[in-house]
């Protein structure tokens, strides 16, 4: 019997080169092609008329799922086995939605993704145990899933999937055929495709009829078609603007979620300066997953040549409106901040990530309760370690020194060598801040802040705040954080966080 034939869409390249290899070594299919966006999949899939394709739904241009709208509605027979990094509920049935086969969690083993592969060519309904699992969770007290009814029988089988079992050994356990649990499974998706909105991507004015839920209806659409971004972007708010862009407040109107949509300014869109550093901030990202760092989840240029970059939306303040006053922050306060900024720079250090801007307005404030949660932002000028050039060289680039220069360390400011302890530097600026409601320094010219960054040492928390209480342990470790030898500042962000828990832990009451 011969092979399926595949299609892999994935955008990044060297995952989609690991997942041809090790499923080609795995002999359980032929690939016929790659590709590496929404509408590359679209065109690929036409010409070549794969058995099989294997679609990420984060894909530059239009995502996996409008993807598969497009490929089922002029190949229908073709299977499409979705394959996510989201785990989100609202992202597992949106993807359930679009009308695929099988689904699959990134992280599942490529054994599993063989399966998937195998059970969608003998005409079954194949799920990921992560996705029956996010289902089954997401299930309220009225027995509803995201608006969808499932019975306690469904129910059942979606535990058994959660479990890991086969298909064959699902239809043991329920008594049933397996012919009759495809049509039960299928019974299930289909449910998610009602809820989900059908549309045709390609018409004008992106119509859209839905029939439930909280999708956009065709007479809500007709009053925001005017703002609809690339097609799919539904643009609110402007929630903040410089020099290279402007991010506005956005919804995905296929997967109804809310995102943040940053926007390149088109006169800028032939910059390889300004480009550059877009790009490098989406591929900075893309990988970093962490919660006080906010996602990426998309990266790509519009229809109208636009480069936009989709991220996570996060309602609230930066650290910066914080601030506008000049007071210095409550202690307890500013320490859990500098806490959960220091856990988010750890987490990009290890993936050999610097920064390079750390400063309050790219630190975000989402109030939960009575929970602060924090969220670093904005990796446009971020550098990789080892670094293959001097700084100096970086320099000479105008959107490379857009660092705002209060929080830049002596090494960036004199275009010297940098390393992750550079990050620790300007963290040392913003815990500064925080606790006294002062810079550190402030010259009349970013020339002279520079100067004095490189040159003059940094006042005690108690000179710049005299009604401050701080701790010998305290005035220390922000004193080592603003040393001017990168030697002399503690050597990690694992360092830095140990030293701001130990001071907080001695302000709780005993």
């Amino acid at each position: 019997m011969a092979l399926p034939t595949l299609l892999i869409v994935e955008d990044h390249k060297l995952l989609r080169m690991g997942i041809r290899v090790a499923l080609e070594k795995l002999s359980c299919c032929v690939v016929l092609g790659e590709a590496d966006n929404g509408e590359a999949a679209v065109a690929e899939a036409l010409r070549l008329k794969p058995d099989v394709i294997l679609m990420d739904v984060g894909l530059p241009g239009i995502d996996g799922i409008e993807a598969t709208w497009r490929i089922k509605e002029k190949l229908p027979h073709t299977k499409i086995v979705m394959f996510t990094a989201h785990s989100e509920p609202e992202d597992i049935t949106a993807a359930l939605g679009a009308g695929a086969e099988a689904y699959c969690i990134k992280e599942t083993p490529v054994e599993s993704v063989a399966a998937a592969i195998a059970s969608v060519c003998r005409g079954e309904i194949w799920l990921d145990p992560s996705i029956a699992d996010v289902v089954i969770r997401s299930r309220n007290d009225s027995g509803n899933v995201q608006g969808i009814t499932l019975s306690d029988s469904e129910m059942e089988i979606l535990a058994l999937v959660r479990e890991g079992l086969d298909n064959d050994a699902i239809a043991v356990n329920i008594d049933r055929s397996t012919e009759k649990l495809a049509r039960i499974m299928s019974g299930i998706i289909n449910r998610f495709i009602e809820k989900a909105a059908i549309s045709d991507p390609t018409h004008d004015t992106h119509t859209k009829i839905t029939r439930t839920g909280n999708w956009l209806t065709e007479e809500q659409l007709a009053t925001v078609k005017e703002t609809v971004f690339d097609g799919k972007y539904a643009v609110g708010e402007l929630l903040g603007s410089g020099g290279i862009g402007a991010v506005f407040k956005a919804r995905h109107i296929f997967m109804d979620r809310l995102v943040a949509l940053k926007v390149i300014r088109r006169e800028l869109s032939e910059d390889r300066y300004a480009m550059r550093n877009f790009q490098r901030e989406a591929m900075a990202v893309a990988n970093l997953h962490h919660k006080n760092i906010v996602e990426i989840y998309d990266f790509g240029i519009s229809e109208d040549n636009e480069p936009y970059m989709i991220m996570e939306y996060v309602p609230g303040s930066t650290l910066a409106d914080l601030l506008q006053d000049k007071q210095p922050l409550p202690l307890h306060q500013a320490l859990t901040l500098g806490t959960e900024i220091s856990l988010a720079l750890d987490e990009a250090h290890s993936r050999g990530i610097i920064h390079c801007d750390i400063k309050p307005s790219n630190i975000l404030i989402n109030q939960s309760g009575q929970n602060q949660i924090v969220k670093v932002v904005d990796f446009g000028l971020s550098q990789m370690i080892p670094k293959n050039r001097q700084t100096q060289s970086l320099l000479t680039d105008k959107f490379f020194v857009c660092g705002t220069p209060f929080y830049m360390s002596p090494e960036q400011c004199s275009g010297s060598r940098m390393d992750f302890r550079s990050d620790i530097y300007s963290l040392g600026c913003v815990m500064f801040e925080l606790l006294t409601g002062q810079k550190v320094f402030k010259g009349k010219t970013p020339s002279e802040t520079f100067e004095k960054h490189c040159y003059q040492a940094a006042p005690t928390l108690a000179q710049a705040c005299p009604d401050g209480q701080f701790s010998a342990a305290l005035e220390h470790t922000i004193a080592c954080m603003l040393a001017k030898d990168p030697a002399d500042r503690p050597q990690s962000m694992g360092e830095v966080r140990q030293a701001l828990l130990k001071e907080g832990m001695r302000l709780q009451p005993s």
